[in-house]
């Protein structure tokens, strides 16, 4: 009897264990990971264009000279006595690829001229919204930023000019969620003989962790922190994409690698413009899993 038992419950066992589906590893595909690198390209590559205007309303020509932004007007006379500059987006980037509207206010809060070291502005984001023409991808963004002069002298027009760069806005996406992503960032403007190029660097501490260019939280509210390994670099040859860089991102369920300035096999780009970058990651069995994405 006691085997006619045993031997049931040994049947039984492989009958309902083999019904038992094999659990699928969400990181095996990447998942909200991929969907979190993509917002946060489109993010940090779209503000800082934003901050490279202005840098071209502040600097270029100077307060009260009327820079030329394509797809903006710039107001810069209405204010000129409390040093403030009004520009409004309402047309295509200059390379045709996004759509923006919305308003910056820039304004000189210490110091007499931007121009000279130590000297800060204030920037505040009105809804400023960017669209990727051909695509559905969009992404809002509504906060203050602050830059400040650290070695004074014109971006883009002198050799090297470094600012600091810091504030935080919500980030809204085109499903209607939105967030709150904080930035703070060394930016270093060379001119090599006419080729203009820009480097970004984490500079700040967020939960022990150094050298921090973003953190926040994700559109599912999960918290975030993405870490500099090595700057990331822009350059006038290719003034869209980013040519090179390394971060790590931490908070999710697998800390994801992001490299720069890959060809579309993953393969670090040595000539003309990268297609886009690589990320990297572990899945639950700690095997290697990556992908590239275009910029």
């Amino acid at each position: 009897m006691i085997r006619t038992i045993l031997a049931a419950l040994a049947i039984s066992a492989v009958v309902f264990g083999g019904c038992r589906k094999t659990e699928e590893d969400p990181l095996n595909n990447g998942g909200d990971l991929i969907e979190f690198s993509l917002d946060e390209n489109m993010f940090s590559n779209e503000t800082e264009l934003l901050f490279n205007d202005i840098a071209k309303a502040t600097e270029e020509t100077g307060l009260g000279k009327g820079p030329n932004i394509p797809g903006a007007t710039v107001n810069d006379s209405t204010f000129i006595g409390i040093k403030k500059i009004i520009v409004t987006y309402n047309g295509n980037s200059a390379d045709g690829q996004r759509f923006r509207t919305g308003t910056l206010s820039i304004q000189l809060i210490e110091g007499t001229k931007w121009t000279n070291a130590g000297s800060v502005i204030r920037i505040d984001v009105d809804n400023i919204r960017i669209t990727k023409n051909g695509t559905s991808n969009s992404m809002t963004v509504q906060g203050t930023y602050y830059i400040k002069n650290l070695t004074g002298g014109r971006a883009f027009v002198a050799a090297n000019v470094q600012h600091k760069l810091w504030g935080g806005a919500t980030i809204g996406f085109i499903n209607g969620q939105a967030t709150v992503w904080n930035i703070s960032r060394k930016r270093t403007f060379e001119n090599n003989s006419g080729v203009l190029s820009l480097k970004a660097e984490g500079d700040t501490s967020v939960n022990g962790e150094t050298n921090v260019i973003v953190w926040g939280k994700n559109r599912r509210g999960v918290a975030f922190t993405v870490i500099n390994n090595e700057p990331v670099m822009w350059s006038s040859t290719c003034p869209t994409k980013v040519m090179s860089g390394k971060r790590t991102v931490k908070g999710f369920a697998a800390d994801i690698t992001i490299i720069h300035g890959v060809n579309s096999d993953g393969t670090p780009t040595t000539t003309g413009c990268p297609y886009g970058y690589k990320l990297e990651w572990k899945n639950k069995s700690g095997e290697d899993r990556s992908t590239t994405i275009a910029y």
